[in-house]
């Protein structure tokens, strides 16, 4: 059973979303959403946990657009 999404557009900076779930809303593969996740963990931008993805730099986050 999953959990409703949180994030963006509901007032929260935490995704709780499985990767392989954000994969298949995107249309791409675990592996690549886990890829660009760990970069954007490791240069700042997100904060990782088991199942959950925190914001922690929005606005270079939509420089990235």
């Amino acid at each position: 059973m999953h959990s409703a999404p949180t994030g963006p557009g509901t007032g929260s900076d935490t995704i709780r979303m499985p990767h392989e779930r954000i994969a298949q809303h995107i249309s791409s593969a675990r592996e690549t959403v886990a890829r660009i996740l760990k970069r954007f963990s490791e240069d700042g931008l997100v904060k990782l946990k088991r199942g959950a993805i925190t914001l922690r730099d929005k606005n270079s986050l939509n420089r990235l657009k």
